[in-house]
């Protein structure tokens, strides 16, 4: 059988940020697979709608 191994990341960020990151970490590792999951997709609907709102925000250059 093969060995499972841990998974790591590693992320550079700015030494403000990383109080948020250490308790989103924190947070996510109190979550189960499910609930990461359901996260995870929240997550990407975030985003999702961040670049919707961008799309709607700069207005088409129309020409004549």
């Amino acid at each position: 059988m093969a060995d499972k191994k841990e998974k790591t990341m590693e992320t550079m960020l700015a030494a403000e940020n990383q109080q948020e990151a250490a308790e989103v970490m924190a947070f996510l590792g109190e979550l189960n697979p499910e609930e990461k999951k359901d996260f995870l997709v929240f997550v990407q609907g975030i985003r999702f709608a961040r670049g919707m709102q961008k799309s709607i925000a700069i207005p088409a250059v129309q020409t004549i």
